[in-house]
């Protein structure tokens, strides 16, 4: 039961990020352009394709729903990983242990920097930002943060030998870094398109 809480958290996150999106009833070629053009410009094309056109009806042309999304989709990615990462405390032996426990915090930091990203962006979209470039930016720094977290979980690893818990950490934490660089990518994509 406490594994399917994250999941349902994120599902109502998403849920809540839709909610703020303009309505539409169907996607139109143009929308599958822009999704597919944005995609483009990310590190995972192919993977940012899959995982984000099945909202282009949400998110139409609009570079604010576009950063939107793409953060509340790397937030509940990342939530699960973390929820994988610390399932696995219970395997862990030795110095390994100590790895997924430090890990399971720079997770934690990194969910809290999408949820504050994921508020600002939605502030900006309200009209209640303030300074475009200033919350943007700040979005920027808090997006860049969380991927250096990514990062840095996966270092406290090197010195483990090879084995079940530190691959399982390691390609968890890679799923995770690829869709906040999409999500970073969206952003930076976003800032350069100018205030809403």
């Amino acid at each position: 039961m406490k594994a399917l809480i994250p999941l349902i958290f994120s599902l109502l996150l998403l849920a809540a990020t839709f909610h703020h999106l303009p309505q539409s009833s169907a996607a139109v070629p143009g929308d599958s352009d822009f999704i597919r053009s944005a995609c483009n410009t990310t590190l995972y094309a192919d993977l940012c394709h899959s995982s984000i056109s099945p909202y282009a009806n949400a998110i139409k042309q609009n570079p604010s729903a576009l950063a939107r999304v793409g953060v509340a989709v790397a937030h509940a990615v990342v939530r699960g990983v973390a929820t994988d990462v610390s399932a696995l405390s219970r395997e862990a032996k030795g110095r390994a242990a100590g790895a997924i426990n430090d890990c399971i915090s720079i997770l934690g930091d990194a969910v809290d920097q999408m949820s504050e990203s994921l508020g600002q962006l939605r502030q900006i979209a309200a009209g209640k930002g303030g300074d475009f470039k200033f919350a943007i930016d700040t979005v920027l720094t808090e997006m860049s943060a969380a991927l250096t977290n990514e990062d840095t979980c996966t270092d406290e690893f090197q010195d483990e030998p090879e084995g079940p818990v530190k691959n399982k950490v390691v390609d968890g934490v890679a799923k995770a870094n690829k869709f906040t660089s999409i999500a970073l990518a969206f952003v930076n994509y976003y800032a350069k398109k100018g205030s809403p």
